[in-house]
């Protein structure tokens, strides 16, 4: 069954209810749907989501590597809320699907990588890969 509902910004909406009578709200994947690929990362961060006006841009799977002979350690960034912190092994390629998009905490930021520890992009190369989902409601 579809009904109408009506968002924050006073807009309405088309509101599906599933058979157990659950609200459901239907978005277009593919047009949410943004890749983002970044190197030559610093300490201060390299953009790898850009952002969308007006909307949360949801991480969906992130793949990170380094040719470095050490480990190297990335903060993941939403707007100036360091998110989550990865360890990518010394010459190694790790990536992270996540079963549950991981939320971006602010609206009209992206996602950017750097580098957890000052001093450590001295001879040390790494690379980000991001998919993520737009939110746009």
């Amino acid at each position: 069954m579809e009904v109408q509902g009506i968002d924050t910004g006073g807009t309405y909406r088309p509101l599906k209810v599933d058979a157990n009578g659950g609200l459901m709200r239907t978005y277009y994947a593919r047009e949410c749907m943004c890749t983002g690929y970044a190197s030559g990362l610093t300490n201060a961060g390299v953009e790898i989501l850009p952002a969308s006006s007006g909307a949360f841009t949801d991480l969906l799977m992130i793949t990170a590597s380094t040719t470095s002979n050490l480990a190297v350690s990335i903060d993941l960034k939403t707007g100036t809320t360091t998110v989550m912190t990865m360890v990518i092994p010394a010459a190694s390629t790790i990536t992270l699907p996540f079963s549950m998009a991981i939320p971006s905490y602010q609206r009209s930021h992206g996602w950017t990588a750097g580098f957890s520890l000052t001093g450590q992009t001295t001879g040390t190369t790494a690379t980000v890969f991001a998919v993520g989902i737009r939110n746009i409601n």
